[in-house]
């Protein structure tokens, strides 16, 4: 039996909402908020929405990339290392992936032909 318009519709919208991140999902929500409190002031409803997604999703894109955050981040990930609820490879794991995303927001995307560069071990935290 062929799926009617609004199953796939229903289909095609849970694909999208589920791949979101939370900072776009944050910008949805805030958008329609906005477009819903437009409409009932009889205002432009789209351009609230943009103004609404893009408020949420700016700031939240700050603190999440703020230097701040991830070195909470990094803390946790420590502290739950320490705490036995994470294996010393699934953190290291995580610290990866952290700062790689972190170096990418503040740097810009790494080549796909890159490599990952692997620490020397004579690197020290504290070195110049």
């Amino acid at each position: 039996m062929a799926p009617s318009g609004l199953a796939r519709f229903a289909r095609e919208l849970a694909g999208i909402v589920t791949g979101l991140t939370v900072v776009s999902s944050a910008g949805l929500v805030a958008g329609a908020a906005c477009a819903g409190g437009a409409d009932l002031l009889d205002r432009n409803p789209y351009l609230w929405f943009l103004v609404g997604f893009f408020a949420a999703s700016g700031a939240l894109s700050l603190v999440f990339v703020s230097s701040w955050s991830v070195t909470r981040r990094l803390k946790r990930i420590k502290a739950l290392n320490e705490q036995g609820l994470i294996t010393q490879r699934e953190a290291a794991q995580l610290r990866r992936e952290l700062l790689r995303w972190y170096s990418e927001r503040m740097f810009g995307r790494a080549s796909d032909g890159e490599e990952d560069v692997k620490p020397d071990s004579t690197d020290s935290p504290n070195s110049p």
